[in-house]
């Protein structure tokens, strides 16, 4: 199964236009800000928005195509959704809701209800055929909208943020379980997601999209080599800093300095990368081996577990990642000032 797509539509202020191609078995993250098009994406891949312009075709059946007139309704399509909010039926009990696609197909009740019920034992949800959705917890919830999506037997799954509407706590079990799911499906998945977390657990490659328009595709390892720029840098948690390579050396934008090791990139605008883990802070200026030092302010602190990401100001502007036992030892604080060092083997230079 394949996917041959160019949406072109236009909602409000939005001006969407992406061109995929999505082969047997992919499983694509869509990322990027609110209002880039990510859910839009989506609801023309599954027909409840018809493009103004472009094309989708299917193993090579058109299914829009307005230069021809071309437009398979919904239920016509291979397509199955899930979508933020799940949009369970409240007049359907559990089983029910499962079963809804199968019978909308022409299926009997009885035989749609057989299957739904199997499909609700392979998630655990087989004693919660006969309740109400209201019933259900927020992971049960997503189990039954999955397995609803997935019951027509679909060669194109789409998941709208299938995670942003579970705690923390059930989040992570939950992921697991659908990157489980997702390995087992044969057709093509998109999922949409704002979150890289989600993305890595559950895709293999990732489109980053913008204001409508595609930014950059490929693995979120590749995102992170050579990100597009620093949006796509801040999302995959890398530092990218613009500038120029003059006479073999890097200068940012902002006039810093930075070194780095056996690069052989010619003279012109380059950028370079930085991971988080890679600096180290300082109170006082440190001695030693790292050639790029700069004296920077803290601009903002955030601890996770025991690790704290740091936002530092001033000579250059990077992210750090260092442990909470380093940060009480350094007692940085907003505000603050501090040294950051990285070594110049843990920076890599490229092309712009």
């Amino acid at each position: 199964m394949s996917i041959d797509a160019h949406l072109v539509k236009r909602i409000g202020t939005l001006q969407l236009d992406v061109e995929l191609q999505l082969a047997d078995g992919a499983r694509v993250a869509l990322l990027g800000p609110n209002g880039a098009g990510k859910s839009t994406v989506l609801r023309c891949l599954a027909g409840l928005l018809e493009l103004d312009d472009g094309r989708i075709t299917q193993d090579g059946r058109v299914l829009d195509r307005p230069s021809s007139r071309v437009f398979v309704e919904p239920n016509s399509r291979a397509v199955g959704m899930m979508f933020q909010d799940y949009l369970l039926f409240a007049h359907l009990d559990v089983a029910d809701n499962v079963a809804f696609g199968l019978r909308a197909a022409g299926g009997s009740r009885r035989e749609s209800r057989r299957t739904a019920m199997q499909l609700l034992a392979d998630v655990g949800l087989e004693s919660m055929a006969a309740s109400s959705v209201g019933a259900l917890s927020g992971g049960q919830a997503q189990r039954v909208a999955l397995v609803r999506a997935l019951a027509t037997k679909p060669k194109l799954l789409l998941l709208d943020e299938p995670l942003a509407a579970l705690d923390a706590g059930t989040r992570v079990s939950v992921r697991r379980e659908l990157r489980q799911r997702l390995q087992k499906f044969e057709g093509v998945s998109v999922i949409v997601t704002h979150d890289p977390v989600d993305a890595f657990a559950l895709a293999d490659m990732v489109v980053v999209l913008d204001a409508g328009r595609m930014v950059q595709q490929g693995s979120l390892a590749e995102l992170a080599v050579r990100p597009a720029n620093r949006y796509v840098a801040e999302l995959v948690g890398v530092n990218l800093i613009e500038g120029v390579v003059s006479v073999g050396r890097f200068i940012s934008n902002d006039g810093v300095a930075i070194s780095a090791a056996d690069h052989d990139q010619a003279d012109g605008p380059a950028v370079v990368t930085v991971r988080p883990q890679a600096i180290s802070l300082y109170g006082t200026m440190p001695t030693g081996s790292p050639r790029n030092v700069w004296r920077c302010n803290v601009v903002e602190l955030d601890i996770q577990g025991s690790r704290a990401r740091v936002r530092l100001g001033g000579t250059i502007q990077l992210v750090a990642e260092v442990t909470t036992e380093a940060i009480g030892a350094l007692e940085v604080h907003v505000g603050s000032q501090v040294w950051a060092t990285v070594k110049a083997t843990d920076v890599e230079l490229g092309p712009a």
